[in-house]
């Protein structure tokens, strides 16, 4: 299965890039942040981790989406050589 990309313009591409970065980032700051000093009681370490990881992946989603932006934007580029 070959990674996908977005068949948008480049500047929905780009708009989705800059969006998905962004949030990506923030999510990533604040799963691994929240994994690392955890600000919650013993009773409840084992949800926040779970949690955590829930957020980091959702990072990860969103950075898929990022880089299927750029390998859009890159199609769009190779296409219009063509």
């Amino acid at each position: 299965m070959a990674f996908p990309f977005i068949r948008a313009s480049n500047l929905a591409n780009v708009l989705i890039l800059l969006a998905s970065l962004i949030i990506s980032f923030f999510f990533f700051l604040f799963g691994i942040a929240n994994l690392i000093n955890p600000d919650v009681s013993d009773e409840f370490l084992f949800q926040n981790t779970v949690v955590c990881i829930v957020v980091i992946g959702i990072g990860v989603v969103l950075l898929l989406v990022a880089i299927a932006s750029v390998r859009g934007i890159l199609h769009n580029k190779q296409k219009s050589k063509l």
